[in-house]
């Protein structure tokens, strides 16, 4: 478990009359920010979020706010051939303009935002999955979520050591507030990074925090595999981590990733040990 520091990354305005004076609709901020949180996203994960009707929309918008420089997008022949998806991502310019607007933003640095353009592509296809995985709320829970990134979860004080991709709050009226931690499992992570991953939510559900916690505030553990092969595989891997600890209270449930954009809402199956 670690404790993290509640300082946050600068976010002074930036004093161009350009960025200050340019008429900005809020939702090529609402994309931008969307864009900056998973560092790199599809259009059809921009559809999702805006909720518009059609993709030729998002793609018109994505298209122009390319034209203005503040996104760019990663796609080749390969890519082509492949029938994989244009991926975009923030450019400096683009995190410069959610500075000059929503200057009370937490924002990544620079060279952060300047890295999204190189990095590789297993790293941004769980990147997409993170996003898929926000989607699937939006789209089944709209109104009754809140998400949050990794970079987001730099304002909380206890977390797992390793930090999680992401984090769930769902609430409906006269419901407790469910709460899931999300773990993205494969996807340019080697073996053994991804079981110092899982162990360190085990360690997270031992520490006496947790046993302080009431039952209604303990975070279950969404896992999203790539495949059903890697999902029996994921299942068993974590099974075995369960009953060689003396964890007993921590409830796990994997999906596999191409359930996460369906019109089904129950894809999550409970780890049963």
């Amino acid at each position: 478990m670690r404790k993290i520091s509640n300082s946050t990354i600068s976010h002074i305005a930036t004093t161009s009359t350009a960025l200050t004076t340019a008429r900005i609709t809020p939702h090529t901020l609402q994309v931008l920010d969307f864009i900056h949180r998973f560092h790199h996203v599809t259009a059809r994960h921009v559809q999702l979020s805006l909720r518009h009707t059609a993709l030729t929309t998002t793609h018109n918008q994505l298209k122009l706010m390319s034209a203005k420089g503040y996104i760019d997008r990663r796609y080749d022949t390969a890519d082509r051939i492949a029938k994989r998806y244009a991926s975009y991502f923030l450019t400096p310019e683009g995190l410069a303009l959610l500075k000059a607007r929503k200057p009370e933003g937490k924002y990544r640095r620079v060279q952060s935002v300047v890295a999204d353009a190189s990095i590789s592509r297993r790293s941004m296809e769980r990147y997409h999955v993170l996003a898929s995985v926000y989607a699937h709320f939006k789209r089944h829970y709209d109104g009754h979520f809140e998400f949050f990134t990794t970079f987001d979860l730099s304002g909380l004080d206890l977390i797992p050591e390793e930090v999680p991709d992401g984090y769930v709050r769902v609430k409906f009226p006269g419901v407790d507030t469910r709460h899931y931690f999300t773990e993205i499992c494969g996807a340019s992570r080697s073996e053994r990074i991804q079981r110092r991953r899982l162990y360190s939510y085990l360690q997270f559900a031992e520490s006496a925090y947790w046993e302080g916690l009431p039952d209604k505030l303990k975070p279950s553990l969404f896992l999203v595999a790539p495949g059903q092969a890697a999902r029996h595989q994921l299942e068993a891997q974590m099974r075995r981590m369960l009953e060689e600890s003396l964890v007993t209270d921590l409830k796990v449930y994997a999906a596999v990733a191409g359930k996460l954009d369906s019109e089904e809402s129950a894809i999550w199956r409970g780890l049963e040990y």
